[in-house]
């Protein structure tokens, strides 16, 4: 079946291709062709999720190994359950490049005192430990590093509050060194191989910093403790959605002065409440946007903009491309081929 590009419909906010809504289109694509062919629009073999069967549809359209990491390019299509129980001798660095659909939710059930929370477009899943996951929607484009985490330096006392930061990672710079594999295993030249490995030794260096880093703001804080409550209900409370209220109402509403929750929220984020209740902002508009269900317009208002035009401009900034364009780009790189294979 030939696709074309999917484009948006305002006025009726539908994601369509010619005169097909997104879901006769994901019905059609599942109906034409079947993943679970040896050898059928890719890689066979992943080494996360094994063989691709009919109750587990995806593609594997690139992969590279290095010394201490396995990288694959997956195309996620459809999943026969809801939920999983996994445990993998490797640590697990996943990237949903197009959001996560279905807002799923995580926890380490073997951890005393660890609860089901949201994740982020990027985790990270240390070696050894179970994680139980629910989901309602799985159609996504990712890229998956299998990291040995012991040769990599990573191995840690895991504690619950820093297992949330893992499944929520916020890290600009690991998040644009993942882009850039991305791009090196869509478009391998003559040396992509000495790229993916220095990219992957950089991003390995930059997780066992970040891990670090908040473990030395646990102790700066007192007792070991990653996040104080009140921080950790201020997150809650932006994490719920809605218009974020000013940063003197939220710290008056947790208990603490303005200026004291300024210097904890930093120090336990890593992020002035401004920035990150700017990347939140555009975090939710991105997960708007892959849904394909809403207009430009709806977006802005539903994420906290004023205009359109302030929604398109500060959108712009934090990724490069406009509304739409990410909107058209992130179902065109699920459905439309747009990886290739090496």
């Amino acid at each position: 079946m030939h696709w074309r590009p999917p484009r948006f419909d305002d006025r009726k906010g539908l994601l369509r291709v010619g005169q097909l809504s997104y879901e006769k289109l994901r019905r059609q694509w599942l109906e034409t062709n079947d993943l679970t062919e040896p050898g059928r629009m890719g890689i066979n073999q992943s080494g996360l999720l094994g063989q691709p069967s009919r109750a587990m549809r995806f593609m594997v359209s690139a992969q590279q190994s290095t010394a201490s990491t396995a990288v694959e390019l997956l195309q996620m299509v459809e999943l026969g359950q809801n939920e999983s129980d996994s445990c993998t001798e490797r640590a697990i660095l996943h990237f949903a490049i197009g959001g996560r659909p279905g807002e799923p939710t995580c926890h380490f059930p073997e951890v005393p005192g660890h609860k089901e929370r949201a994740i982020g477009d990027i985790i990270y899943v240390p070696a050894h430990m179970r994680l139980r996951s629910s989901w309602t929607a799985v159609p996504q484009w990712s890229i998956c590093l299998m990291i040995d985490a012991q040769s990599a330096c990573l191995d840690r006392v895991w504690t619950p509050d820093l297992l949330d930061a893992a499944l929520n990672l916020k890290v600009p710079c690991i998040r644009d060194r993942m882009t850039c594999l991305v791009k090196e295993l869509e478009h391998p030249r003559s040396d992509s191989a000495a790229m993916v490995e220095l990219l992957c030794a950089e991003i390995n260096i930059l997780l066992r910093r970040h891990f670090e880093a908040l473990e030395e703001r646990a102790d700066a804080l007192g007792g070991g403790r990653f996040m104080s409550e009140q921080i950790r209900a201020a997150i809650a409370h932006l994490d719920a959605g809605g218009p974020p209220p000013k940063m003197a109402d939220l710290a008056r509403m947790v208990g603490i002065s303005p200026r004291h929750f300024s210097r904890i929220f930093q120090c336990a984020t890593g992020q002035t409440y401004s920035e990150y209740v700017a990347a939140l902002r555009i975090e939710y508009a991105k997960r708007l946007l892959t849904d394909g269900t809403a207009a430009i317009k709806q977006v802005a208002w539903r994420s906290g903009f004023q205009t359109s035009a302030a929604f398109s401009a500060a959108f712009r900034r934090a990724t490069g491309v406009s509304p739409t364009a990410y909107r058209t780009d992130g179902w065109l790189k699920l459905f439309g081929g747009g990886t290739k294979a090496i």
